[in-house]
């Protein structure tokens, strides 16, 4: 991952300003973690419920984008299926379900940001297609831990395999943010609310949020009273910093 940083300068033919605060953004590291206990029996018997597991370990960061990768198996009558995915803190995204009908087998990637969310039938072009269920609701959680893939069969007497399936994680790694207050304008009297301060973050991940101890949420706060304020800022890598300034 690397991070950038940019200020911004407006100049004309007339003059020109100062420069803004800096901002900054931190790309993402991605890898790609295979299951490793493969291949799993989709039983023909009955309406079995198969799972195959995971492990992902030593990643910093909260997740910014997850895939499911190499979905690859058997299957006689494909529309028997539904595919999930539970990520380790718990959370449950349906990949698809009973699709196709009498068509069989399965090779494909899961993608939020494919082009398509209409799978083919049978869904073995090795392509890339939206799942049914928001992979998005994984972004934020702690990547590490045992991911979970299950295939509900919901009728009897077709059967199959599981031989291949992975994820690819992206992450937001730690950040170390600093945040300063500077004060713009102090109040013109006694008992005015004319004043002015901006909070400038800085090593952190965009974008920031901001939370005042007057119930400001704004970098720059105006019609600000004489009195002492703290500022909260949070980056997207929840990475939190709490400077002070007296107006």
């Amino acid at each position: 991952s690397t991070t950038y940083y940019w200020r911004v300068l407006a100049r004309n033919s007339c003059a020109s300003a100062s420069y803004s605060s800096t901002f900054s953004f931190t790309t993402s590291s991605c890898s790609t973690i295979m299951s490793a206990d493969l291949p799993k029996t989709l039983s023909s018997s009955g309406t079995p419920t198969t799972t195959s597991t995971l492990s992902v370990s030593g990643i910093s960061g909260t997740i910014s984008d997850v895939n499911v990768t190499y979905l690859v198996g058997t299957h006689s009558y494909i529309q028997d299926l539904t595919f999930w995915l539970t990520s380790p803190a718990g959370t449950n995204v349906q990949l698809f379900s009973q699709i196709c009908g009498n068509v069989n087998n399965f090779d494909l990637d899961l993608d939020d940001e494919a082009a398509s969310g209409t799978l083919p039938c049978p869904p073995t072009d090795q392509q890339s297609y939206q799942p049914s269920g928001s992979l998005a609701t994984l972004d934020g959680e702690d990547p590490n831990g045992t991911w979970t893939l299950t295939i509900q069969d919901g009728a009897d007497q077709d059967g199959g395999q599981l031989t291949n399936w992975g994820i690819e994680l992206c992450v937001n790694p730690p950040s170390n943010c600093t945040a300063a207050a500077v004060v713009n304008n102090n109040v013109s009297c006694n008992g005015d609310s004319d004043g002015s301060a901006t909070i400038n973050p800085s090593n952190g991940t965009t974008p920031y949020t901001y939370n005042w101890s007057n119930g400001g949420n704004k970098q720059t706060e105006n019609t600000l009273t004489a009195g002492n304020y703290s500022i909260t800022i949070t980056d997207a890598g929840s990475c939190s910093q709490v400077a002070t300034l007296t107006i």
